[in-house]
C-alpha cells in the first residue's frame, strides 16, 4: 500500500463544498503548503 502525505490547514469551523472563507495566512510553513497546493492543481 502506497503511504501519501495529506496537508492539512486546521480550522475551527466546517466547511462544505462550494463554501468560502477568507483567509489570511502569514506563517510560512502555511504559505507554503498553500503554494504546493496551487501548483499541485495546475498540473
Amino acid at each position: 500500500m502506497e503511504t501519501r502525505r495529506l496537508p492539512l490547514f486546521p480550522l475551527p469551523v466546517v466547511l462544505f463544498p462550494g463554501e468560502a472563507m477568507p483567509l489570511h495566512i502569514f506563517e510560512l510553513r502555511y504559505r507554503s503548503m498553500v503554494d504546493d497546493c496551487l501548483a499541485a492543481d495546475r498540473r
